[in-house]
């Protein structure tokens, strides 16, 4: 047996989704002398296997609060009598041992622990697979033990079984094309290639922020408005074809024109059931909720099967789908300043950042060159105290984004990159702490879409230019002489960007939602959707 090859080079969206997710979801490097942990656990998503198949081992770990994790370790071990299963390295050289083996050691690299019960997705912890020698029916388990600096071992036990093989293969690409605020179907097509009847089956929905649910079916799930899953509580037989069209609509919000994006990944039951268990564990609900209306259906069969079943070739189960949107539109993305009353050793917060005027919705993961990157040029007699960790220093002229100097204060000059989606209407800011150490300031700059080397993909399809830039001013309060308490307050503006302040604020809450989804989906359940390569 040997590690799986790597996936094969598809469309954008698999180029796209997991950039993303490099960008928000890239563990943060943490000091070296990290406090001591509490409240860490471990998750480990459980394992249905086919003779023949392999795939990714998904793992996260969460905590109370945010911890720091460094010199982190995990040791995995299958139980003995799952015959022909091996633990498999990811086929480099890496942070996971390389023999097919019983056992293997993954190192991590330091990560800050996200508090929840989402935490963090861990990556490379290697590969599961089944021989030909494996038997169907057997179940086993898979023990995980992490180790850290000042954390004592955490270990959790996820269940492994061997299923019956099952081949399910999807129409490879579909092309549509609609207009803004169109409706359109989603063609589901699904075939049973394998010798046995699948016994039921569940398809996953990866798409883009501009697709929006039509009809909610009971038997799918949806996060706000947004399909992510189906299942299909029938029988598939042998050499059956079937289908099924999911209604959906293009948000009226669409850049056009522009292609979208996106992909459908069937699954056996079982393996949706291991999936669907591993994100919703806890209060988080990774898939969403059920719809409420009818049931959406393929066509049944009357053949059952009688144990868990899996696929142990699933590069024939993902389907593409691409849609030419049509007419012309786009955004206009405004820069939004600060204006601050503060004096001499007061210490005040500047909102400032990038707000979509409409008439488009901004998606970086579907638009080429979609990225937006907010210069920020600290006013002369104030020092940045705090920064987000999305602001990159400039230093002569351009940034390193893999230098370990994000966020960082006490800079001149920043780019700070902005949310993949920036939904018409909205704002997203970058809240920069500026203490006052003169009683004369120098106004500061913000502006948008500044050429900078380092700004990957810079967008600048936009208009007009006109309100690209603001001003980050501060001033005495009346009355006031030199000196303060160091607390300071920050005054608001009228948020149109021409030196204009705004609380701070996040993106809208639907777009992080169907990003932070869509990357969950990437991380996690990607490791499902584009995973299992067939083995030797």
């Amino acid at each position: 047996m040997r590690p799986p090859r790597g996936p094969r080079l598809v469309r954008r969206l698999l180029v796209a989704l997991p950039a993303v997710a490099t960008l928000l979801l890239a563990p943060a490097v943490v000091p070296a002398a990290a406090a001591p942990a509490a409240g860490v656990g471990l998750r480990f998503r459980d394992v249905t296997l086919a003779p023949g198949g392999s795939q990714g081992l998904s793992a996260v770990v969460y905590a109370q609060r945010p911890t720091p994790l460094t010199g982190g370790v995990l040791n995995l071990r299958l139980s003995d009598n799952l015959t022909g299963v091996l633990l498999l390295g990811t086929g480099t050289p890496g942070p996971c041992g390389q023999d097919a083996s019983k056992t293997m050691q993954c190192t991590l690299s330091p990560i800050t622990v996200r508090p929840g019960a989402a935490g963090t997705r861990l990556d490379f912890v290697g590969y599961i697979g089944a021989g030909a020698d494996a038997v169907p029916g057997t179940v086993g388990s898979l023990s995980v033990t992490l180790t850290a600096d000042n954390l004592a071992p955490v270990t959790t036990t996820a269940v492994v079984r061997v299923g019956d093989a099952v081949d399910l293969d999807a129409t490879a690409e579909v092309e549509l094309t609609a207009a803004p605020g169109a409706s359109f179907g989603v063609p589901l097509r699904v075939r049973n290639d394998g010798p046995i009847a699948a016994d039921g089956a569940a398809i996953l929905l990866r798409a883009p922020y501009s697709f929006a649910a039509g009809q909610r079916y009971r038997n799918c799930f949806y996060d706000g408005d947004q399909l992510r899953a189906c299942t299909f509580d029938q029988d598939l037989a042998p050499g059956a074809s079937y289908r099924a069209t999911l209604p959906t609509r293009l948000r009226p919000d669409t850049y056009a024109p522009s292609t979208q994006y996106a992909q459908t990944e069937w699954m056996t039951s079982d393996e949706f059931t291991d999936l669907r268990t591993f994100l919703t564990n806890g209060d988080y609900q990774g898939l969403g909720r059920p719809g409420t209306g009818g049931v959406l259906t393929l066509t049944p069969t009357a053949t059952a099967a009688a144990s868990a079943q899996a696929d142990p070739d699933a590069s024939d189960n993902t389907a593409f789908l691409q849609v030419a949107v049509t007419g012309r539109k786009a955004p206009n993305l405004v820069a939004v300043g600060a204006r601050l009353t503060a004096k001499p050793g007061d210490v005040v917060t500047a909102g400032v950042g990038v707000r979509n005027a409409g008439p488009a919705t901004l998606d970086g993961t579907q638009v080429p060159g979609g990225s937006v990157w907010v210069f920020v040029s600290i006013p002369v007699g104030t020092t940045a105290t705090a920064v987000p960790d999305t602001c990159y220093p400039l230093v002569d002229g351009g940034i390193s984004r893999w230098d370990g100097s994000a966020g960082k204060p006490g800079r001149r000059q920043y780019e700070c990159l902005a949310d993949p989606v920036l939904v018409a209407g909205r704002t997203q800011t970058f809240p920069i702490r500026l203490r006052v150490t003169a009683a004369s300031v120098t106004p500061g700059v913000v502006e948008v879409n500044r050429p900078c080397r380092g700004c990957d993909d810079l967008f600048v399809d936009e208009s007009p230019k006109s309100d690209n830039k603001a001003a980050i001013t501060v001033r005495a309060p009346a009355g006031a002489g030199t000196g303060g308490d160091g607390q300071g307050s920050g005054a608001g503006g009228d948020g149109q960007g021409a030196g204009g302040g705004l609380p701070i604020t996040g993106p809208a809450s639907g777009a992080i939602g169907a990003v932070g989804l869509a990357l969950l989906l990437t991380g996690v359940a990607g490791v499902v959707l584009g995973r299992r390569r067939r083995t030797g």
